[in-house]
């Protein structure tokens, strides 16, 4: 039953061009089964390297201090700007859409951040990786 309406919603958001075949590149850690942003890497220092015999050009999470590695795929991506009015509007309207609240207002932020800004292209969101 999951797959069929997996698949059912996935055609219905392919024929409306919402999703896109892309392209993701970045920092991953398996460990920790994430993506981790450029801010949450850092070179291993020496004495960790020695300790855990690693190389020295090894790179960490700053969170978890596990290994991350840069890897490129293919993937498929939702293009969030088309939603990012309906999604305020929908937090915005529905007071347990997000809790705790402290992460609804982090969320809220987000979406609204340079919103209003002249260069549109620039205040897109990203789009969100689906496929993986």
């Amino acid at each position: 039953r999951h797959i069929k309406t997996v698949e059912q919603v996935w055609t219905i958001l392919k024929q409306k061009n919402y999703i896109c075949d892309g392209f993701y590149s970045g920092w991953y850690c398996g460990a920790d089964e994430a993506f981790v942003s450029k801010e949450e890497v850092i070179q291993q220092q020496q004495q960790q390297q020695q300790e855990f015999k690693t190389s020295p050009n090894q790179y960490i999470s700053k969170e978890s201090g596990r290994i991350v590695e840069w890897i490129e795929e293919k993937n498929y991506t939702l293009n969030l700007e088309q939603f990012r009015n309906h999604l305020l509007s929908y937090i915005n309207n529905n007071e347990n859409s997000i809790l705790p609240t402290s992460r609804k207002a982090q969320v809220l932020n987000w979406l609204s951040l340079n919103i209003n800004k002249n260069d549109v292209e620039q205040n897109q969101l990203s789009n969100l990786s689906i496929s993986r």
